[in-house]
């Protein structure tokens, strides 16, 4: 499994693998190539394997764009375990089924966060969910609507979000992992010099370096992840 991971997400990895007797929230920020959507997939499918009473819940604020990001992204991360044996994958619905065990990988998007309410597994509970893109979503208090509801039967979960940090640093995502977190929860952030660059290509990388010669700001934010805006400029 460490093969599939970028090396800065390997304290991520044991963190969840210690299974909590609590909910703890991972937040993981990066700019492009910062494999922080890979590393939570290969999280989701990881966590049903070990856990064969949990299902997985996966969330974007657009629901449009789920079928092409995070669904893609579980898909790849089923086949990157050599599991695809054991999971029906129907491009027709946002749900993934594990055949062995009956286990739900469902996925949701948020336009209305209230619609959330009736999301219901059929046994046990929701052990891991995944906010991808949370930077798209209004702020805490609908990630919180929405977490009221996974949450509900179980005692203990993994809540994951993944996102690129806004431009200003005055963006609630950004003040939040810096002043908000609460006593348990962990922001990891990574950028895609952590990643092997074979894993990126040549041209990703060569991209990179020429936003880097030309405009040293804007690689800052959209490759290092950085929130270079103060928050309080009209115009750079």
């Amino acid at each position: 499994f460490a093969l599939l991971i970028a090396p800065s997400f390997f304290e991520v990895h044991r963190e969840i693998m210690r299974s909590p007797a609590h909910v703890i929230d991972f937040w993981l920020g990066g700019g492009r190539g910062s494999m922080k959507s890979s590393d939570a997939s290969l999280e989701v499918v990881s966590f049903l394997e070990r856990n064969p009473d949990k299902h997985a819940a996966v969330f974007m604020k657009q629901k449009v764009n789920i079928r092409d990001s995070a669904y893609a992204q579980i898909v790849w991360a089923i086949h990157k375990l050599d599991l695809e044996d054991d999971y029906d994958m129907p491009e027709s619905t946002l749900r993934i089924k594990k055949k062995s065990t009956g286990q739900l990988i469902l996925f949701r998007g948020c336009d209305n966060a209230n619609k959330i309410k009736s999301l219901k597994v059929p046994f046990g509970s929701i052990g891991i969910a995944w906010f991808e893109e949370a930077d798209q979503f209004k702020g805490m208090a609908e990630i919180r609507k929405v977490n009221q509801t996974v949450t509900r039967g179980g005692n203990s979960a993994v809540r994951l979000y993944t996102f690129n940090p806004p431009r200003s640093q005055g963006c609630w995502i950004n003040r939040h992992v810096e002043t908000g977190l609460a006593a348990d929860a962990r922001f990891f952030a990574s950028t895609y010099l952590d990643a092997p660059a074979e894993w990126l290509g040549e041209q990703f990388i060569s991209d990179a370096e020429h936003l880097k010669e030309t405009d040293e700001l804007s690689y800052r934010h959209e490759y290092l992840g950085e929130p270079v805006g103060n928050g309080t400029e009209v115009f750079d």
